[in-house]
């Protein structure tokens, strides 16, 4: 949940005879802020309740890690009277699911990698409606409803770590696609595409490390 606060609960299940782990959440993870109902908050931006669930199966066999994962998150719109329509406050809700983990390759090569899906329905309060290239985001029924403001959006983190006698070498590749937003990060950067190099030594028998990184975005 990249350090996000939630008030709910979670449960985590990791056996020890097998290699499979599972965990699950859900919450709320923002209250209602209603200028016109609620005193504390007169003045203030308005926000809708805000609550949000969460599952990952992972697998962990001897040569690297896949976990799979799916985030849901609903705003009340009934938990904010009345919106200024020039504020552009409206009751959303996502739908992301991705896949993330690590390969070892051979003995000094590793990769780590990332991929994410997100559909975000940015106002619940319009009518449903297909979307309009036809996906299959129009059949997940209450998972995600859509309509004509849901987008769909794409992720991606690749790592390659190469180990040469005492150096690390590395190799990274960032892509978010412009409208990727995710109801499970609180502060994300999107339409951004990175492509990072560096390494690592240690000098002096490991009383010195040196490292570098460079790239351009």
């Amino acid at each position: 949940m990249a350090g996000m606060q939630f008030l709910g609960a979670g449960v985590e299940v990791e056996p020890k005879d097998i290699p499979i782990y599972v965990s699950a959440l859900y919450g709320r993870f923002t209250k209602a802020i209603d200028p016109l109902n609620i005193p504390e908050t007169a003045g203030s931006m308005p926000a809708y309740e805000r609550w949000g669930m969460a599952a990952k199966i992972g697998y962990k066999p001897k040569f690297g890690q896949l976990n799979l994962t799916m985030f849901r998150g609903f705003e009340n719109p009934a938990s904010v009277t009345y919106t200024d329509p020039s504020l552009e406050v409206t009751p959303g809700a996502n739908l992301t699911i991705g896949v993330n983990g690590k390969v070892k390759i051979t003995r000094t090569t590793n990769l780590k990698f990332e991929y994410a899906h997100s559909i975000y329905t940015h106002n619940l309060n319009l009518e449903p409606s297909a979307l309009d290239d036809f996906t299959y985001a129009d059949n997940l029924g209450s998972l995600i409803p859509a309509n004509a403001s849901t987008k769909e959006s794409d992720g991606i983190i690749l790592k390659l770590t190469q180990k040469i006698k005492s150096i690390n070498l590395t190799l990274g590749y960032r892509r978010l696609d412009p409208t990727f937003q995710s109801m499970g990060t609180p502060f994300l950067n999107n339409d951004v595409e990175n492509i990072t190099t560096g390494f690592a030594t240690p000098l002096l028998k490991g009383l010195v490390n040196i490292s570098a990184n460079g790239g351009f975005q």
